[in-house]
């Protein structure tokens, strides 16, 4: 009893060294980068990762999206969803918001502490450069989107 009492303790205290912090994002710095209508134009993930399952979990994934232009106001959503791969389940939308920004009067896109520069925008596109990217992602692991 006592042997299967040990086995089963280290089962779960290996499981849980195996377990790690981690932070992703689907972009680089001051380089031009494109999307289309609807497209992300960025996206950041943090949250916790089991090496031994490659699961997901804790975590949550932020994105901000191009909605078009209207005139000089460009539309641009945010959004978050949480993300709990443990049980085979997707991201979840648990956060969604709107907001404009004019061209006339800037061509940065600001967002809390990101900086996102407008080179062109139409409405089919855009293109654009992140100046200063979310708060503790400057060192993160770029993912293709």
């Amino acid at each position: 009893m006592k042997t299967l009492f040990a086995v089963v303790c280290l089962m779960f205290i290996g499981c849980s060294l195996a377990n790690e912090k981690y932070f992703t994002r689907s972009f680089g710095l001051n380089s031009v980068i494109e999307t289309t209508a609807g497209g992300v134009l960025i996206q950041w993930e943090s949250g916790m990762r089991n090496r031994v399952y490659g699961w997901k979990f804790d975590g949550i994934r932020k994105s901000l999206v191009y909605d078009g232009i209207a005139t000089s106001i460009i539309k641009v959503s945010y959004r978050e969803y949480y993300i709990d791969e443990r049980t085979g389940g997707e991201a979840k939308q648990s956060f969604y918001q709107e907001f404009q920004f004019d061209l006339n009067q800037s061509d940065l896109i600001t967002f809390q502490d990101i900086k996102i520069k407008v080179e062109y925008a139409n409405s089919e596109s855009i293109q654009f450069k992140v100046l200063q990217p979310p708060a503790g992602f400057e060192e993160a692991q770029e993912v293709i989107k």
